[in-house]
């Protein structure tokens, strides 16, 4: 067994173990006592509508697959119940967590360089921490480059089969998005408040774009490692 691969399950665990804090932070920031702050209620009110959250969630359901896949492989478990872990570790990963990830990452720093107070206002750093902010939107990055890194025989997703998944996966998140704003007169995400109404849909649009392309540069990289006789990219 390779370095990579031994060091996997360990790595994994290491992870597992800071997104545990990390969830402990995001409680304590809920329970938190604080003042009228708008942006703070609004945070606290539809906390489970961020797309953060969602790919959080991800996150977490991927590396508790990948500790369970790796420990399959060590304790060399029955093939049927390593290749049902392998495959869908491999979907997970592939098909919504890396595309997603990689559109938290990009859009929300993005942003901030350009002006911050349209994704994440400075008065919240009062009551969110620093360092919670980087575990949701780059430490996620992490596992990210582990599970590029790690070889791969078996378990490869196809771009065709995955993409329709993925875009559906967008559109609910975006219709849950607009429907918040229509029964709550709320914009989760301060940057739509700036924007008219074909301007928004030209920016989930555009977002949807960007996450299906990462979703095919993640699906290319995997398949580079595809045994000689199935090299080609399907």
């Amino acid at each position: 067994m390779a370095l990579m691969e031994k060091a996997a399950l360990p790595v994994y665990f290491l992870i597992f173990l800071s997104y545990l804090y990390a969830i402990k932070g995001q409680r304590d920031f809920g329970n938190m006592k604080t003042s009228d702050f708008h942006i703070i209620k609004e945070m606290k009110t539809f906390s489970n509508c961020y797309f953060t959250g969602w790919t959080f969630t991800l996150h977490m359901i991927f590396v508790i697959l990948a500790i369970l896949d790796e420990t399959s492989k060590i304790l060399k478990l029955p093939v049927a119940i390593q290749k049902r872990l392998g495959k869908t570790r491999a979907f997970i990963f592939n098909t919504l967590l890396f595309p997603s990830c990689l559109l938290v990452s990009t859009f929300f720093w993005g942003i901030w360089h350009i002006d911050r107070e349209l994704i994440f206002p400075k008065a919240v750093d009062e009551f969110f921490p620093s360092w919670l902010n980087h575990m949701l939107h780059t430490f996620t990055l992490v596992p990210m480059v582990i599970e590029l890194l790690l070889p791969k025989k078996y378990n490869f997703v196809q771009f065709r089969q995955a993409a329709p998944i993925l875009i559906i996966y967008s559109l609910v998140y975006g219709a849950i998005l607009i429907s918040l704003y229509l029964r709550h007169g709320v914009w989760i995400y301060p940057v739509f408040k700036i924007f008219t109404w074909p301007q928004r849909i030209f920016f989930l649009a555009l977002i949807m774009a960007v996450q299906v392309l990462f979703l095919k540069i993640g699906i290319s990289i995997q398949n580079t490692k595809r045994p000689s006789k199935t090299a080609k990219i399907k």
